[in-house]
Parts: structure tokens; sequence; C-alpha cells
């Protein structure tokens, strides 16, 4: 029987990619099975007989792999259809004037000011979730500002928003409060309802705090962009990334936590990038962003200073690559201690097998060790290594 997994770290996730549907092959699963996060990515179809496979498959992957944690996806979006039965039109958001306020096209804002409301969304995100064989669901879209998901609100669109309906446009900090109470509130009835067996993982980005009582992990949705690419981001340090994950290394049941952290290539792509380009346009973007080793590095490198899983794609806009790289497969086995800083500025993480070196400075340093190390990357043997600027590095121990 084929078994493949590793013991210890790292910890390498899988989203939207993994494509486990009712006819996928062996093949197909045992390239599923290297992960140790999939997260969405799951098709069940449209029968009891598709769904009863799909589960199968979910059973083989945890056959080949004991340690993986599968997840459904479910959104948590506060956008819906106008025709949704689950939500009449008293659930939907509305300006001052009474207008039913927009969200992303096609979709329109609800009110999670109202208890009738929450109920309704926390009813539709445990429905979704039933008859599968998953470890449990991740909700999307659950960040904890107001204005996180209003598409309006984001494209600087001036809206005004009354959602006590009292004819008077709300400020931003109350909307923000009541936003925040009222996604707790869904995920307290979702726990309440489901128990504490089934994985939590929500979308809540730097904005989380209020999932952690009910929550076994957050996915930090191109947060680390924020320390690789700070010309064009500048919102979060690294200290408060480090923190935040840190955070999330304990799970309210105790179990290993399901959180997630990305990086992404430095070039910005549309959303619809496979819709508008060919099939050579494609292929090319995504070579171009495989082939970025030093970022690929650098995410895995700050990433094993914490506790959360990693994962290395072509950007939050296109997500579900199946890249794989030889420092996935190291076997660095469970950390020594917490990560600390180092006197030259960078950020190291001992292991059982191995040390990390996260270089979060703009120049180059000289890690040295007491004994000889392999540097896992170009399989240098030495006490004295050179490490770039923006780049990380896994030192294997001799023998």
């Amino acid at each position: 029987m084929f078994r493949w997994y590793r013991e210890g770290c790292p910890r390498i996730a899988q989203i939207y990619g993994a494509n486990i549907h009712p006819n996928i092959t062996e093949a197909e699963l045992r390239l599923a099975a290297r992960y140790d996060l999939i997260v969405g990515g799951i098709n069940f179809g449209d029968t009891d007989e598709s769904r009863r496979k799909v589960n199968d498959h979910i059973k083989r992957l945890h056959e080949m792999n004991p340690r993986i944690i599968v997840l459904h996806y479910i959104t948590g979006a506060c956008e819906q259809r106008l025709d949704n039965p689950r939500f009449d039109r008293d659930c939907f958001l509305r300006t001052p004037g009474g207008e039913i306020i927009t969200g992303w096209p096609g979709s329109h804002m609800l009110n999670l000011s109202k208890t009738k409301t929450v109920e309704a969304m926390a009813k539709s995100i445990i429905d979704s979730s039933r008859g599968s064989s998953a470890d449990g669901m991740y909700i999307d879209c659950m960040g904890g500002n107001f204005d996180t998901w209003c598409a309006e609100l984001q494209m600087g669109k001036n809206v005004e928003v009354d959602a006590d309906e009292d004819g008077i446009a709300d400020e931003i900090a109350i909307l923000d409060r009541q936003w925040v109470d009222g996604k707790e509130q869904i995920l307290k009835l979702i726990r309440d309802e489901v128990g504490v067996e089934p994985y939590i993982l929500v979308n809540g980005g730097m904005e989380h705090k209020y999932a952690k009582p009910y929550a076994d992990g957050n996915l930090f949705e191109g947060i680390l962009d924020h320390v690789s690419i700070p010309n064009l981001y500048s919102k979060y340090s690294f200290e408060q990334i480090l923190e935040d994950c840190h955070l999330w290394s304990d799970t309210p049941t105790g179990r290993r936590n399901c959180s997630y952290i990305d990086i992404t290539p430095k070039f910005d792509i549309d959303f619809n990038i496979r819709d508008t380009l060919s099939p050579i346009e494609n292929s090319r973007i995504l070579l171009k962003g495989y082939e970025s080793l030093q970022l690929m590095r650098f995410g895995l490198a700050m990433t094993l200073l914490t506790d959360i899983h990693y994962t290395f794609q072509l950007h939050t806009r296109a997500l579900g690559q199946y890249w794989w790289y030889q420092e996935y497969d190291l076997p660095i086995g469970n950390p020594s201690g917490d990560c600390y800083k180092h006197e030259d500025g960078s950020w190291r993480r001992d292991y059982e097998n191995a040390v990390v070196v996260a270089n979060l400075n703009y120049h180059e340093i000289e890690p040295h060790f007491e004994s000889n190390m392999r540097d896992s990357t170009s399989s240098q043997i030495s006490k004295d290594f050179l490490l770039s600027a923006q780049d990380g590095r896994i030192y294997m121990r001799m023998g």
C-alpha cells in the first residue's frame, strides 16, 4: 500500500488545487497525499453516488497520509443574491434612503447587525458541511472589518450605510464592531451545533482574534507579501505577523492547528488570468512564478519560525498550483524551541535535524555555526555561509 508523509516539519498546504472529484485517479491522489493540509478543491458532484465516491477518496487520502487534514470549502461571504431563499429582503444591508447595497457583481450585502441574518448564515454554513467525510470546514471571507468584503467600499465608492435603519448613516467604527460581533456569533452557533470534532479554518487575515475561541486555524492570505514586497505593502511588520502566527499555534481542542500562511511572487495579475490569456501566456506566467525560488525559500523559512502550514502560490487571485520543491521533503524533524532574533538581524529556529535562518535584512549576512552544516539548497558543507538579502535557508545538521 502506498504511504507517504513526513514526520515533523515542514508542513505544506494546498489550497483549491487538490481537485478531488468522483473520477480522480490513484496517481492524482498520491500527489495530493504529499500535503499536510488540503483546503478546498473538493468537487462532490450532483448525485449521491458521486458524493460517496469523493468521500471514499478522502478516506483513501487518510490511508496514504494519516496526518493529513482535509477541509471542505464553504463561503462565509456577506454577499448573497437577492433570490437566495435562505435570506429574505429584511436580511440585506441598506443605505439611509432604503436602497439595498451592492456587493460583488450580482450580489448584495447582508446586514450582520441583525440576529435573523446571523442565524441564517450559520445555518447555511452548517448545512453545507453535512454529508462530507472531510476533517472539517474552511469558512472563507471571515475578515473582521466591515469593509473587508464590501466590494463597493473596497473600490472607493462613497456608499452610506444604515445598518440600524434609523435613516442616518452609521460610522465605520460602529459597523466594524457590529460585524465582528456578527461573525463571532456565527462561529459560536456553528461550533455549538457541530461540536468540537470538525476542524474549523477561517479566512480572517490579521483581523482574526474574535475567531480564536471557536476556530482551529486562521488563513493569513497574502500577509507575508507585506514583508517581501514592502514598496507595495507596508501595513504589517514582520513582528506583528510572527506574533499572530504564534497565537494560532494553539487550538481550543488541543489538536494540531490548521492555520497557514502564503507568500506570492513579486508581480501582479488580473483576477481573470485564466480566461483572458492564451495557454502559452498562462504557462509563461506559471513558470515565472514557479522559478521564484528565493522568494519561495524566504516564505518557507519565515513560516518555519512558527508552527503553522506554508504554501507558495502564484497569487492570491490565482490559487491552486501544485508546485513542489526539494526543501519541502527535508526531514528537519520537530522544533527544539521557539524562534529567536540573531545578532546579525536574521531570525532563526533550531530543529532536531536543522537550523532555519530567515534573512529579513536588505543586505547579505554570514551565518556561522560551531560545527559543519549542509545548506539544503546548494549542498555546500561548511561552518560559514553567505545568505542573500530577503532569502531563507535550511541548514541541515551533519550526521
